[in-house]
């Protein structure tokens, strides 16, 4: 919320900084062990509601990186699209980096 300072009065604000971290992995294929490409991966707070923080799509060898989280822990969901089960990894931690 906002702060009235009145003149001549001095506030002194503590503030915490975290390095902002990364979730990554790889995407692929249960039997064959496969990459897969350009999959929608989101990554969500785990809590208290689940909002969405930030997407981003694998490479060509199924290779993704969430940069840029504030540490806590995360719901990360793969988006498989018509070809596979889209599946959601619950608390996965991510830390600062």
């Amino acid at each position: 919320g906002n702060i009235a300072v009145a003149p001549g009065q001095t506030f002194v604000a503590d503030v915490t900084v975290t390095t902002p971290g990364s979730i990554e992995g790889h995407i692929v294929r249960e039997q064959q062990g496969t990459a897969i490409a350009a999959v929608r991966v989101l990554a969500s707070w785990a809590e208290p509601y689940g909002r969405l923080v930030l997407e981003t799509q694998t490479d060509a060898t199924g290779h993704y990186r969430l940069d840029g989280l504030p540490p806590g822990p995360y719901r990360v969901y793969v988006a498989g699209g018509a070809d596979f089960v889209s599946e959601i990894n619950a608390n996965l931690p991510c830390g600062g980096s």
